[in-house]
C-alpha cells in the first residue's frame, strides 16, 4: 500500500498540474467577479459570482504597520442570488465547487481594497488519498504483521 501510495501521489500532482488552474483577483468593498486572472496569462471565468462584502485590518496596537491579521467577507453569487458567504483568512481559505480562495493581500493605502489567489487543483484528493495509502502501509507493517506473527522490517 505504501508504494502504491507514492505513485497515487504522483498521479495526483499530474492531475493538478495538468488540470488545475490557480489565478488571483483583485476586489473593493461591494464589487463583484465572475473571472480570474489566470497564471497563465487570460481571463478564467469561475462559473459563478464572487462578491466582496466586507474588508478588515486588525493591529496589534496603534501603530499601523503592525498588523495582527486581515480578513474579508466574500459572498458566491449563482444567477444572482447568495449562495454562500464566508470569512477568508490567511491560511483560511473559503470553498466552493472545488475552488479554495485565500487571503493574499491588502493595501495599507486603501481600507476597501483585498486581494485573493484562486485555486482549483482536481488532483488534490488524489494525493491526500495517497498520504491516507503510505500511513496504512507503514501501519500494517510495523504495527499490525508483527502482531500477526509475520516477518518484521
Amino acid at each position: 500500500a505504501s508504494h502504491m501510495g507514492v505513485v497515487v501521489i504522483l498521479c495526483g500532482g499530474l492531475v493538478g498540474n495538468l488540470a488545475g488552474v490557480t489565478g488571483s483577483m483583485e476586489l473593493h468593498e461591494g464589487e463583484t467577479t465572475y473571472a480570474i486572472a489566470a497564471e497563465e496569462g487570460g481571463m478564467f471565468p469561475l462559473g459563478f459570482a464572487v462578491r466582496l462584502d466586507r474588508f478588515q485590518v486588525e493591529h496589534f496596537g496603534s501603530d499601523p504597520g503592525d498588523v495582527k491579521s486581515f480578513r474579508s467577507r466574500l459572498a458566491i453569487l449563482e444567477g444572482g442570488r447568495e449562495v454562500l458567504q464566508g470569512n477568508v483568512e490567511v491560511n483560511h481559505p473559503l470553498p466552493y465547487k472545488g475552488w479554495l480562495f485565500y487571503q493574499a493581500n491588502y493595501s495599507a493605502d486603501d481600507p476597501t481594497y483585498s486581494g485573493f489567489l484562486a485555486v482549483k487543483d482536481p488532483g488534490l484528493p488524489w494525493v491526500f488519498a495517497g498520504f491516507v495509502m503510505i500511513v496504512a502501509g507503514a501501519v500494517f507493517v510495523f504495527y499490525i504483521r508483527p502482531r500477526l506473527g509475520g516477518l518484521t522490517p
